[in-house]
């Protein structure tokens, strides 16, 4: 009796889903939403689709909502230090950035993903400092001052990625 009841309800469903279909078969256990569009502007980067902090869906471009500035790490710096800019409507948390890093010429010295943790208002800038990739002190940011260039050491210009970047909800 219980499996002729769903049966009906099931096959009750599947006809009012396809009502008002042009009688095109539809799985009704398919969620009906459809998939985030991928929209490619003139840089063709990739739209993301995310939750703003009024829970209404918002397009935010995904390669920007996230920039990187102001960059620095001296010759005998331990450290690097850069600002993050959220360029999003989201309070957002964490950011897993991939940073490479190359000598004048193009050439690849080094790369390496890292996590920065931190809370970044909406459309706010925040002042970050993450151990160095050169642990020998044998580099300098080519823009970096203060530093004595003069002094035995390799420039390096960097690329960064914006791999993900986690937001908070909150009320």
């Amino acid at each position: 009796m219980k499996h002729v009841l769903f049966l009906i309800i099931v096959l009750s469903c599947n006809c009012i889903l396809l009502s008002g279909q042009n009688n095109v078969p539809k799985n009704p256990f398919v969620p009906r939403t459809q998939p985030a569009r991928i929209i490619t502007n003139k840089k063709d980067t990739v739209q993301n689709t995310l939750c703003g902090k009024s829970g209404s869906l918002r397009k935010t471009d995904f390669a920007h909502a996230i920039d990187m500035l102001g960059f620095e790490k001296r010759l005998n710096d331990r450290t690097e230090t850069f600002m993050l800019q959220n360029n999003t409507e989201n309070l957002v948390t964490r950011v897993k950035l991939k940073i490479t890093y190359r000598a004048p010429n193009g050439k690849m010295i080094d790369y390496r993903e890292i996590m920065v943790d931190g809370e970044l208002l909406p459309h706010t800038t925040r002042q970050f400092e993450i151990e160095s990739f050169d642990k020998g002190k044998r580099y300098y940011f080519h823009k970096s001052t203060g530093g004595n260039k003069k002094l035995e050491g390799y420039p390096f210009h960097i690329q960064f990625s914006l791999l993900r970047y986690d937001i908070a909800i909150t009320q």
